[in-house]
């Protein structure tokens, strides 16, 4: 029989963890499992794929010792939940065990953590609002809720099991509507804790993210959860446009602007900057139509993206 406790799928979210440019590529689920076989009788092992309770998949596992596996290879620009279910045959007495819904995956989003609002309360509180982006185009992720947890051993508290959110649609972002509160030990606490931020749909942990927050201010700030350099608006402009980043933590950036040769020829910003979100007024009156580029460095982050100047 296959043994209910320690029953698994590996990599199941984070197979479909998105890479950089948030682009999917095709991906195959590894199905393991332990099961018990203290006859050492010959066993024929099923893993049934669901989707909508409907089966729509079997795969033959293959047994090595106490452990069965199987792959399965998932539909190309698939975005949707499934189940899990093991069945296991002993052929030589015919005795079938069934493991209904041992777990689920997803292939939708991926939903990550997109920013945390933070204010400082009173004495040794404070509060964070997380904000969530659904890299999905088809799927939207419903009956959705996140849950914050904390290992730094200067937290004394932190909000209580998880809360609800709206609906998250494709390449959306949404937020708690509420504030989660964060008690700290003072005498040891060092100006910031590292929160793991799990977004569930129907109760099922599907993605997990993490982040930084860098306490200190008084004042409600929005940090996002990793450096961006956001496409400028308009595009193409003609001669102003907005270019946009968000800093994670608190350093020297420097935005500047090259030539479809990759030469420097305009320094937007060099200077010290808060965690948060920032934006710039690009004039470009005195350069000739044409191709550009924008760099954004800070730390060891580096990203370009281009735009058109159409006059």
């Amino acid at each position: 029989m296959v043994e209910e406790a320690v029953s698994w799928i590996k990599n199941l979210s984070h197979s479909y963890n998105a890479t950089i440019d948030k682009s999917y590529t095709q991906n195959e689920i590894e199905i393991t499992a332990d099961v018990k076989n203290p006859n050492n009788h010959s066993l024929s092992i099923v893993a049934d794929i669901l989707k909508n309770d409907m089966v729509i998949d079997s795969l033959n596992c293959t047994i090595a010792g106490n452990k069965i596996s199987g792959t399965w290879t998932v539909p190309v620009n698939s975005e949707d939940f499934y189940s899990v279910t093991i069945r296991t045959k002993d052929n030589e007495d015919s005795t079938v065990h069934t493991l209904p819904n041992i777990t689920r995956f997803t292939t939708a989003g991926p939903v990550t953590l997109d920013s945390i609002s933070y204010r400082k309360g009173l004495l040794n509180y404070h509060s964070v609002r997380p904000f969530v982006h659904n890299w999905g185009t088809v799927k939207t992720i419903t009956n959705a809720s996140l849950r914050i947890t904390c290992n730094n051993p200067w937290i004394a508290s932190i909000g209580q099991g998880s809360a609800a959110m709206p609906n998250i649609a494709p390449n959306s972002s949404v937020g708690l509507s509420s504030w989660i509160t964060i008690g700290t030990v003072d005498s040891i606490f060092p100006g910031y804790f590292n929160l793991k931020v799990e977004v569930m749909s129907n109760g099922w942990p599907f993605w997990v993210d993490s982040t930084k927050v860098i306490t200190g201010v008084n004042q409600e700030i929005v940090i996002p959860s990793a450096f961006n350099l956001e496409q400028n608006y308009p595009n193409p402009f003609n001669p102003t446009t907005t270019i946009g980043f968000g800093i994670m933590e608190k350093g020297n950036v420097r935005l500047s602007v090259l030539n479809i040769l990759g030469e420097e020829i305009k320094v937007l910003l060099n200077e010290e900057k808060e965690a948060g979100y920032h934006s710039i007024e690009f004039d470009a009156s005195d350069l000739p139509s044409g191709v550009y580029f924008y760099q954004l460095k800070a730390g060891e982050f580096v990203q370009t993206k281009k735009m058109i100047l159409l006059r």
